[in-house]
């Protein structure tokens, strides 16, 4: 049976208008999405027109100024990154 105007992925039934949802959420996102890959974020898009961009922890922290990255200042534990060395 051929029906006009629908497609096919993945074994389920999509019709025209989340098609063109589809190529809308990809043309209003695409300059967004490509910047944030490009700095090393995450993308992930749950729905139609929505992003969530992210970081892992790892990128998110940096050296802590205070007491450049050892954690302890003269007198004693930093008080800045609390003894980590690392702050957001």
């Amino acid at each position: 049976m051929h029906v006009t105007g629908t497609i096919t992925e993945k074994g389920v039934h999509i019709g025209f208008g989340s098609t063109l949802l589809r190529f809308l959420d990809r043309w209003a996102c695409r300059r967004f999405d490509e910047r944030a890959r490009a700095a090393g974020w995450r993308v992930r898009s749950p729905a139609p027109l929505i992003r969530i961009y992210s970081r892992t922890v790892e990128q998110a922290l940096v050296t802590c100024r205070a007491c450049r990255g050892t954690g302890s200042t003269g007198r004693g534990p930093c008080l800045d990154c609390f003894g980590s060395g690392e702050s957001p």
